[in-house]
């Protein structure tokens, strides 16, 4: 009996040009091709949902190109059971890079009016001690002859406040690294306002090859929101140290997102007649907040310092938990950064499914506080709730909490029929937890844009399929 094909649930079929040729992408391979406006109704007709047990033709052109580009898949395939344990099967491998975030202290000099970490915690001059450093230390040297990798992420509160720490640990790292032959590197995610050439030197010398700093527009709007303890604006200190760094690391800007996009429309096109506007990379992001963070930082004076007045109006700002309106607002960005020409590492360009899963979900991904304990997600940082272990002995405690990140999303009833799964795998499981929804990614509302986009980007190198 001859095997019977069926249409992938990840197809999308849309119209290219004005010429009827149309784009046919597969959501759950990253396969795209260029239908010739001959082949359509055929190719239409062979990928129609209810189209299945179609008999397998070899001598069939167009079949078996789709087939090729799994457009076509055997009829007993069941793909979104496939994709959950593909995901299992990566969060539980232990054979792949071992990724440690590591937060020397959580003193920030820092003062933002959203952040999510408490003033209790961004107060703290705690520091991580020699004590815990060591443990550190021996729990990755127990991992490294059976990992093909070791990245390590410096976070914080301000890590750079933490700087012989993070000389000290790397050292170490490197010497280890050295020892089993394991290529290492690292990044830091920083305010950049105390960066010096110093630092700068040091950050190199230990193999941080990645910075990522912050900014929230333009100078006028960004010292409101973005300031130091005593309240002074941080923009033209962060914009000398962008500069100073640029020649030297690989620097991903992200930009806080929310409904008024003017403001990050107008930083850009500023960055844009910067020195070293072609050196760094965008990120995109809408600023994410929970309805209590929102109240309690209007009721301490938010509206002030988001500039409109009002007490809500960090909260009516937050894109958090609006997943159609931070799709349209992240959309207008992402065609106004390749406007000024500048990269933009946003997911809504890029229509590749997601191999893996985010630290947090990963077996071999691990979150140390500067007391040595254990987090689930680098923003859980500092909140003793939501400790589920401690270094010293590397075992869950908090089994409740850490058991809600085991989250499979092919068996949520939103996700399981959403036929751009594989290129968010369900999105971030903590922005999940905190709304007690789904965190539907911007790509979900404007996949046909992204598609259409690609395919223009790609139309040379692309294969055209007709008859």
């Amino acid at each position: 009996m001859a095997d019977t094909l069926k249409p992938s649930k990840f197809n999308h079929f849309i119209k290219f040009n004005p010429q009827g040729d149309h784009v046919l992408y597969n959501a759950g391979t990253g396969s795209m091709v260029l239908i010739n406006e001959s082949s359509v109704e055929t190719v239409k007709s062979v990928i129609t949902p209810t189209k299945k047990d179609q008999p397998t033709d070899p001598q069939n052109v167009i079949q078996t190109a789709l087939s090729y580009g799994k457009f076509l898949i055997p009829n007993e395939s069941d793909e979104v059971k496939q994709l959950g344990i593909d995901i299992k099967k990566y969060r539980t491998n232990t054979n792949k890079s071992l990724n440690v975030i590591i937060a020397p202290s959580m003193e920030c000099n820092f003062g933002c009016v959203y952040c999510y970490e408490s003033t209790e915690m961004k107060a703290s001059t705690y520091r991580m001690s020699q004590e815990t450093q060591d443990q550190i230390v021996s729990f990755v040297e127990e991992k490294l002859p059976l990992i093909p990798k070791l990245f390590i992420e410096w976070y914080g509160g301000e890590p750079l406040i933490g700087i012989d720490i993070i000389e000290s640990l790397s050292k170490r790292f490197m010497n280890l690294a050295k020892k089993y032959n394991t290529p290492y590197s690292s990044r830091i995610v920083t305010n950049a306002s105390l960066l010096t050439e110093e630092k700068m030197q040091k950050l190199i010398d230990y193999k941080v090859t990645q910075m990522i700093v912050t900014l929230d527009g333009v100078k006028e709007i960004h010292d409101t929101r973005r300031i130091l303890k005593g309240g002074q604006g941080t923009f033209n200190r962060i914009m000398k140290s962008i500069e100073l760094a640029a020649d030297h690391i690989n620097i991903t800007v992200r930009i806080n997102v929310d409904t008024d996009t003017k403001r990050v429309d107008d930083l850009m096109a500023y960055i844009k007649e910067q020195p070293f506007a072609k050196k760094i990379t965008l990120y995109l992001a809408d600023l994410h907040l929970k309805e209590e963070d929102t109240k309690s930082t209007a009721n301490t004076g938010c509206g002030s310092a988001c500039s409109t007045g009002s007490k809500t109006s960090l909260e009516s700002l937050c894109l958090g938990g609006k997943p159609k309106e931070c799709a349209e607002a992240l959309t207008v960005l992402d065609t106004a950064a390749k406007t000024y020409s500048l990269k933009n590492s946003l997911e809504l360009s890029s229509l590749s499914p997601k191999g893996k899963s985010c630290t947090a979900t990963d077996v071999n991904g691990i979150i140390i506080g500067p007391h040595g304990e254990q987090y689930m997600c680098p923003r859980d940082i500092g909140d003793e709730t939501l400790v589920i272990g401690h270094i010293k002995d590397f075992f869950s405690e908090n089994k409740t909490y850490s058991k809600s990140y085991e989250n499979d999303p092919t068996e949520h009833p939103v996700c399981k029929t959403c036929d751009v799964l594989p290129l968010c795998l369900g999105g971030c499981r903590k922005r999940a937890l905190d709304l007690d929804t789904t965190d539907c990614k911007p790509i979900k509302f404007h996949i046909n844009q992204t598609i259409l986009r690609t395919a223009n980007e790609k139309f040379a190198k692309q294969t055209v399929v007709s008859k």
